[in-house]
């Protein structure tokens, strides 16, 4: 009984490691494939490791820029930028309403998040002729 514990325990252990190592390969592997860029007109977004997606935001529909910073960015000393349009989605739930920004850049250090909705919002202006 207790030799058969024992390797229940092990069995699990390999378990727990195998899934930490693949979740760990994963995220490197979605962290690697986002990139943006700035043209003259919008922002473009590429994203995706299996299935390769990617957006134009164009400056003129961009309503709101934050920059999200959860507990776990905040460990590794990362945040997100969150870009809100014109036709962004919201989902209601019984918690409330849920938004859904059109265009999100993770894995910025602070900083560079913070520069990148700077320059949005200058890009902006100038587009609505503020």
């Amino acid at each position: 009984m207790t030799q058969s514990l024992g390797a229940f325990f092990v069995y699990a252990i390999f378990v727990m490691l195998l899934a930490v190592a693949v979740s760990g390969v994963w995220s490197k592997l979605m962290y690697e494939s986002y990139s943006y860029e700035l043209s003259k007109m919008s922002l473009n977004v590429k994203w995706g490791v299996l299935r390769k997606h990617s957006a134009t935001i164009p400056y003129s529909r961009i309503q709101n820029i934050d920059v999200n910073r959860g507990i776990m960015a905040r460990l590794l000393g990362l945040g997100e930028l969150w870009i809100q349009t014109a036709g962004v989605s919201t989902a209601f739930t019984k918690f409330g309403a849920l938004r859904f920004s059109e265009g999100i850049i993770p894995g910025l250090e602070p900083k560079e998040a913070e520069k990148l909705r700077t320059t949005l919002l200058k890009r902006i202006k100038g587009k609505q002729g503020l």
